[in-house]
């Protein structure tokens, strides 16, 4: 059995200084997370249109195109779990979805164009480049919160800081998977006692808080 808990917690910096940090809930974190990449992909556009050589001022036409494509890939990556908290926070697969989401929009944009002929209006070589920015921007967006929040983890605003009930060494023994689970958003605080006599061991990797009727309350 373990509990979680969201308020404040003094958090020890490396220089031996303490200070008090409160948890960020994991949505808003997510948001931005979203609005970064989504921001990075727009961008990745514009950047490929104004590296064309040939290319003229950008304009209505490409800018809408942009914005379209942004949005649609933006949805591909919700209905392929992008943004699941299983998944933000393993970026290796989280950049894979992302990748195969891009890849589905730019082939969608393609098909349009020819559909809709007016793919004479979209150099072959922007929507060549925008395929490379598009594919890097947003994956370095999403490393960079994953070296951010593995900060704030450690900093304990995003862990979910939980504790086992029960010091008996099927407690121990709970607290051990978790720590060997890989999982950075739990950070076991340690083990209360759960009013059971004799259940106090000698020794074990996690220490003991005391009881759980603070946590009851």
């Amino acid at each position: 059995m373990s509990t979680t808990a969201s308020a404040a917690v003094p958090f020890e910096r490396r220089s031996g200084r303490s200070r008090t940090v409160r948890p960020t809930a994991p949505w808003l974190a997510v948001f931005g997370l979203r609005c970064g990449e989504l921001a990075a992909l727009a961008l990745a556009g514009v950047l490929a249109w104004l590296a064309h050589p040939d290319a003229a001022e950008i304009g209505p036409t490409p800018l809408t195109t942009i914005v379209v494509v942004t949005a649609f890939w933006g949805w591909m990556c919700e209905r392929l779990h992008v943004y699941d908290l299983g998944y933000v926070f393993v970026p290796r697969v989280g950049i894979q979805r992302q990748l195969c989401a891009w890849v589905l929009a730019i082939a969608a944009m393609i098909v349009a164009a020819y559909s809709l002929k007016v793919s004479t209006a979209y150099p072959r070589l922007w929507v060549g480049m925008w395929l490379i920015f598009g594919a890097v921007l947003p994956a370095v967006v999403r490393m960079a919160f994953t070296h951010i929040m593995s900060s704030w983890i450690h900093e304990g605003r995003l862990a979910q800081r939980t504790v086992v009930v029960g010091t008996t060494e099927h407690g121990q023994r709970l607290a051990q998977h978790f720590r060997a689970s890989g999982d950075h958003r739990i950070r076991i605080r340690g083990l209360v006692h759960d009013g059971r006599r004799a259940e106090f061991p000698p020794t074990g990797p996690s220490r003991t808080l005391g009881n759980s009727s603070p946590l009851a309350r």
